[in-house]
Parts: structure tokens; sequence; C-alpha cells
């Protein structure tokens, strides 16, 4: 099993709601000052956070997705259905509840192998 290298990343969020963009960037002086990464918001509700970039590997976005503890594994659920229809083939990579989160988030994404 693969281990994870746990860091802390300070970020900044900024939300164009006119474009449905995130624009994410780092307070750790590792991009240049003021430099923000935009990601698509492919779904965004109190249930989930779907973000993505254009693929180059397929037609589908490079997605990642954030649900509440209580939505980890109810694949029915509509945020896991729009996150497999715009995202490609979804597989949880990652399960973990961070103690020190006041609510416990878990990540899901496509693996990097898996092709439309």
């Amino acid at each position: 099993e693969k281990k994870w290298l746990e860091r802390e990343v300070p970020l900044t969020f900024r939300i164009d709601r006119a474009k449905e963009v995130i624009h994410i960037g780092r307070k750790d002086n590792v991009l240049p000052d003021g430099e923000e990464i935009p990601f698509k918001v492919v779904e965004g509700t109190t249930q989930c956070l779907i973000i993505g970039t254009p693929s180059t590997k397929n037609k589908r976005q490079d997605c990642t997705m954030w649900v509440g503890e209580n939505l980890v594994g109810e694949l029915e659920n509509r945020c896991y259905t729009i996150f497999r229809e715009e995202c490609g083939k979804a597989k949880i990579i990652m399960e973990r509840i961070d103690s020190i989160c006041r609510r416990a988030f878990r990540v899901a994404r496509p693996t990097e192998t898996e092709e439309n």
C-alpha cells in the first residue's frame, strides 16, 4: 500500500461566480506573488465540491471531489453521479479524516491511468 506524505500547504481561495471558477493560490511563496491556478467548478453544493481542469489524456476533466463524511461511499448520491459523468471513471483513492478540521472530509478523484 502506498504511504501518503503529510504536509501542510496554506492555500488562498478566490471565487469568480461569473465564470464559475475557483482560483487557488499558495501562501507559502512556492508560487510567485499573486499567481493563482483556476479550476472550473463542476459542482458546488452543501454536500460536495467538485473542481476540475481540462484533461490532456481524455475528453473529460481531471477532477477532485470533496464530500462530507456522511456521503463517503454513498455511490448513488447525486455528487458521485456528477463526478462519474463529468470526470471520467471515479475511484476513491484516499480516505482520511483530518482530526484538525471541524468537519471530516475525504477526497476522491479518478486515477491517472484511467481513460475514456
